[in-house]
């Protein structure tokens, strides 16, 4: 008799826990990714060096990805053999991960405000408000791109003197069909390299207002530009204006 209650017992923890990973395993349906596919992905970022570019797919957003799923931070005696062995689950992983980039981060981010990357260093400033929101850099640095992203909506540039080539040729941008339909106005800050021979290459979105609206056809403008060949290569920066009156 004690035996068969000692069997139920025992039964009875077993099929708990069978119950507690079946629930893990609803909630990480519900989620999408699974969190250990995420956990791999955000290793193998890191591991190639893409720590917080490209915009998408880089190794800091992942593990920001792991930390939100509901199952990360379960009891690892109900996740994976391998997670129980180590004492460390998901969720653990990384916060470790991300702790550790944190200063990366913020280096990034000065680099991005030096070079008038406003669109990069906003999307590497949101993510470190996820992570350490209260940090008075992250705060300080949030206030410069503010700043910074309202002096390239007044259309200021840099005073420092430079002699660009004579502009050959050009073209203004047209604008987007959708946008125009629906009344959209903004602009676009873009930053480029005018090399030797008069061409344009390197362009990059420096700052824009609406985001995802007006960049793709204000590079595709600015790649038909042509200016006086010369013995040096030249940084330079264009700002385009959509509005509906013009």
């Amino acid at each position: 008799m004690i035996a068969l209650r000692r069997l139920a017992s025992i039964q009875r923890v077993f099929l708990a826990l069978i119950l507690a990973s079946c629930v893990a395993g609803s909630a990480l349906a519900q989620s999408g990714v699974p969190v250990e596919k995420l956990l791999e992905q955000a290793k193998a970022a890191q591991a190639a060096g893409k720590l917080f570019d490209p915009e998408e797919g880089n190794a800091f957003a992942l593990y920001i990805e792991v930390t939100e799923q509901d199952g990360a931070a379960l009891d690892p005696k109900v996740r994976r053999l391998t997670d129980s062995m180590s004492g460390s689950g998901p969720l653990q992983q990384a916060q470790y991960a991300l702790n550790e980039m944190f200063q990366g981060g913020l280096q990034r981010v000065e680099q991005a405000l030096r070079d008038g990357e406003l669109v990069d260093a906003g999307r590497i400033i949101g993510m470190l408000e996820k992570t350490q929101p209260s940090s008075p850099t992250v705060k300080r640095y949030r206030t410069n791109h503010t700043n910074a992203l309202a002096a390239a909506r007044a259309g200021l540039q840099s005073t420092d003197p430079l002699t660009l080539p004579a502009l050959v040729s050009s073209r203004p941008p047209v604008y987007p069909p959708r946008a125009l339909r629906k009344g959209v106005k903004g602009w676009v800050f873009l930053g480029f390299t005018i090399n030797t021979n008069g061409s344009v290459s390197d362009i990059k979105v420096l700052a824009a207002e609406p985001l995802g609206t007006f960049e793709r056809d204000s590079i595709k403008a600015l790649q038909q530009w042509e200016f006086d060949a010369s013995s040096k290569s030249y940084r330079a920066q264009q700002r385009f204006d959509f509005n509906l009156e013009e």
